[in-house]
């Protein structure tokens, strides 16, 4: 039986003409991808002063980018972008120009190619955790507070207004928020808890909970919602006693939904953080990270497919070169979009640019090429 493969397209997505620069003519890290109703991806923000304005979107049909409208006021930074499931897209706090967190929100119309003015939230925030409810509601948590914050709010887009929810049980930094198959959304991250938990909203009480007890607390990770109605965290930076320490972890985490207990998954052999982990069916795909928390250590560059129902891991090869805090969008067909990161993961350094197209498919003589995947981690890959 033919075995899955994962090979890199021999060119760019956007053609062999170069155009997928286009879009990304400035380098873009700690960027937002949202991916709309018609599968096309918009790309937005970034680090940077001033932050970026410039907006890409990539159709996955034609295999093009083009120009959306650029940001209004001078574009934003450390937003959360959320597709809408009538088809638009809400952008919400993040920093302008003038560094400060911003209130406001912004709506995107991918018919009319326009921006317009959402209603503002009820304080500034950036760095904040947003997830796109079942009802099509956004749940913004948190946000950048060096002391942790509590507050939450739920945009309605029908009515084009905010609320406030009930507070977060414990503050939080760093955060990552994902809505289950149930409805409930699950927040894990920096969290001020006696012990490593992750934290559970359900929207119809507008109740907080809390999950069993993680075995290793994290943030910088990746969350993803599973079709089992579960969750997986993939790797991070530890946090211990509710502080952020350097450490890359190579632990994976998934979330019982009936029990809200966690028990282990296949482990990843390159501990990483700020990495994407992209979902193709049973399998996790998990590209790119930083090896630690400081220093000015190389990005990771092996990527690997982590196979649930097995519980195997699969390194792959150099197959988008190494970089971290990119994003990668699931595409329609089973492809995977990844654009931009940095390849160091000092500040200071190159952020790359980069929009290249995965595929994953089937190889008609079955097996893996020696440079594609190797059979297990190797020892010095391995961390705690």
């Amino acid at each position: 039986m033919p075995r899955p493969r994962l090979l890199v397209a021999l060119a760019l997505a956007c053609g062999l003409a170069g155009a997928c620069a286009h879009p990304l003519t400035r380098p873009r890290a700690y960027h937002e991808a949202a991916t709309l109703g018609d599968g096309s991806v918009l790309i937005l923000g970034g680090a940077g002063y001033p932050p970026p304005s410039l907006v890409g979107r990539y159709d996955p049909e034609d295999r093009s980018w083009k120009m959306a409208a650029p940001l209004p006021a001078g574009g934003r930074s450390w937003a959360s972008a959320t597709a809408l499931l009538d088809g638009r897209a809400l952008v919400a706090g993040g920093t302008g120009t003038e560094v400060e967190p911003l209130r406001s929100a912004i709506l995107y119309d991918p018919l009319a190619d326009r921006w317009r003015d959402a209603a503002p939230m009820s304080r500034p925030r950036a760095n904040h955790a947003a997830a796109r409810l079942a009802d099509g509601r956004v749940l913004v948590v948190a946000g950048d507070d060096d002391d942790g914050d509590v507050g939450v709010e739920i945009y309605d887009p029908s009515a084009d207004r905010w609320r406030e929810a009930s507070p977060l049980p414990h503050a939080g930094r760093r955060l990552s928020a994902t809505t289950l198959v149930d409805g409930r959304v699950i927040v894990v991250g920096e969290i001020d808890a006696p012990e490593p938990i992750a934290l559970v909203y359900d929207p119809r009480a507008d109740a907080w909970g809390t999950t069993g007890r993680l075995a290793e607390a994290r943030a910088f990770h990746a969350a993803i919602a599973l079709g089992d109605g579960g969750l997986a965290v993939v790797g991070g930076r530890v946090v211990i006693g509710g502080e952020l320490r350097p450490r890359a972890l190579a632990s994976v985490e998934l979330l019982d939904p009936r029990s809200l207990t966690w028990r282990p998954g296949p482990r990843l052999c390159h501990a990483r953080s700020g990495h994407t982990a992209t979902l193709l069916g049973d399998r996790l795909l998990v590209i790119g990270g930083a090896p630690s928390g400081w220093g000015a250590e190389r990005a990771v560059a092996q990527a690997e497919l982590l196979d649930l129902s097995a519980a195997t891991t699969r390194v792959l090869g150099r197959i988008v070169g190494p970089r971290s805090s990119h994003t990668a969008s699931a595409l329609p067909d089973g492809d995977v979009l990844v654009v931009g990161g940095r390849r160091r993961i000092l500040f200071n350094t190159w952020e790359r640019r980069f929009a290249r197209r995965l595929s994953i498919g089937e190889r008609a003589s079955g097996g893996w090429s020696p440079d594609e995947v190797s059979a297990r981690c190797p020892e010095e890959g391995r961390r705690p």
